[in-house]
């Protein structure tokens, strides 16, 4: 089997209009998939052998601290309009590569997942919860 995937700077949009309205229809499920991606995507940047990129720990490190602020909200509450945005503004942040700005990036939990995910039929999010733990041991 072979999951193959297209991604880098040639995907990323130039520009986009984001409204949280339109994530209220995604289930308990979904949006957790969701947060645990936006979350490895600064854990993955902000573990680095770099030194001395004070600027992008502290973005990676206000991202993460609103993610964990919010989440619960949104998982309580799928309505949450002010959540749902504080969540979708620090997915947007954990997603277009400033967390990474002069940092090398370990994408070893996000390449074993698209792996184990092509023979499992998992959900992204779902398979970077299982695979973070074994990671970050």
């Amino acid at each position: 089997m072979l999951k193959v995937g297209a991604h880098g700077e040639a995907l990323r949009p130039k520009f986009s209009i984001r409204n949280p309205k339109y994530t209220m229809t995604l289930g308990v499920y979904q949006t957790a998939c969701g947060i645990t991606d936006m979350s490895m995507h600064v854990v993955e940047r902000y573990f680095t052998t770099v030194k001395d990129v004070e600027t992008t720990d502290r973005l990676c490190e206000g991202v993460m601290k609103t993610i964990i602020e919010e989440a619960p909200k949104v998982m309580n509450n799928l309505s949450d309009y002010q959540a749902r945005a504080n969540i979708m503004w620090a997915g947007m942040v954990a997603h277009n590569n400033i967390c990474g700005v002069g940092r090398i990036n370990d994408w070893a939990s996000h390449d074993l997942q698209q792996e184990l995910g092509a023979f499992n039929d998992s959900a992204h999010g779902a398979g970077l919860a299982v695979v973070a733990l074994a990671w970050m041991r």
